[in-house]
């Protein structure tokens, strides 16, 4: 699948994920994954996304701001968000991420 995200390229690759009826039986779920490649328009501001976001930073540099907090970001390093608190992210320049969607029942 590729993305609709303004600023990813189209060689940028998402894949969704269905979990079965033991999804709950897990203690954590995939929910999306990919590795975008993005442009410095790429920048996301969700008001909600009812997940945690684990990004690797692959190559270029970024940021991350949540509940106030500002993270520069480059190549080489991990984050993780919690998406059930509204997030922001993106870079001014380029970077390719890939990252993980995931939840869980607790």
């Amino acid at each position: 699948m590729r993305p609709l995200d303004p600023g990813t390229s189209p060689d940028s690759v998402l894949y969704a994920y269905t979990k079965g009826s033991n999804g709950t039986a897990v203690p954590f779920y995939p929910i999306s994954l990919g590795e975008f490649i993005c442009d410095r328009h790429y920048h996301v501001d969700r008001i909600s996304y009812d997940s945690f976001l684990l990004f690797y930073v692959k190559s270029g540099e970024g940021y991350a701001e949540s509940q106030g907090r500002y993270y520069p970001l480059q190549a080489g390093d991990i984050l993780l968000l919690d998406c059930y608190i509204p997030p922001t992210y993106g870079t001014n320049t380029a970077w390719v991420i890939q990252w993980l969607h995931f939840d869980c029942p607790m």
